[in-house]
C-alpha cells in the first residue's frame, strides 16, 4: 500500500508543477531533497535572497503543497519555521478551455 500512495503522490505532483512558477519549483525541489527545512536554511541552500524564499514559501503553503513540520529556536531568541512537502498534494482543477466574459454595463 505504501507504493501506491508514493506513486499516487508523484502522479499528483507531475500535475501541480507546470502550474509552479521557475522559483516555485526550485523552492519545492530544495525542500523535498533535504526534507525539512526553515526560510534560512533553504536560503543558503539555493544561493537565493531570503526575501525570495518566504515569498516562495507562502505562495506554496497557499497552494497546500507546503506545510509546517516543527519549530526551532533561532538566533536572537527568533523562531524558525521549519517546512515541508505534503505527502499527498491535491491536483489542480482543470481550467476550462474557454472562459465566458461578464458584459459589464458601464452606463453609457
Amino acid at each position: 500500500m505504501g507504493r501506491q500512495v508514493a506513486l499516487t503522490s508523484k502522479e499528483a505532483y507531475k500535475a501541480i508543477l507546470p502550474t509552479l512558477g521557475s522559483r516555485q519549483q526550485e523552492v519545492l525541489g530544495a525542500l523535498d531533497t533535504l526534507g525539512e527545512a526553515s526560510n534560512y536554511q533553504l536560503s543558503l541552500y539555493l544561493s537565493l535572497d531570503i526575501n525570495q524564499v518566504t515569498g516562495r514559501i507562502t505562495e506554496l503553503r497557499k497552494k497546500g503543497l507546503v506545510e509546517s513540520s516543527s519549530v526551532t529556536p533561532g538566533r536572537y531568541n527568533i523562531r524558525n519555521q521549519v517546512w515541508r512537502v505534503v505527502e499527498d498534494p491535491v491536483p489542480p482543477e482543470p481550467v476550462p478551455e474557454q472562459l465566458t466574459l461578464i458584459e459589464m454595463d458601464c452606463g453609457e
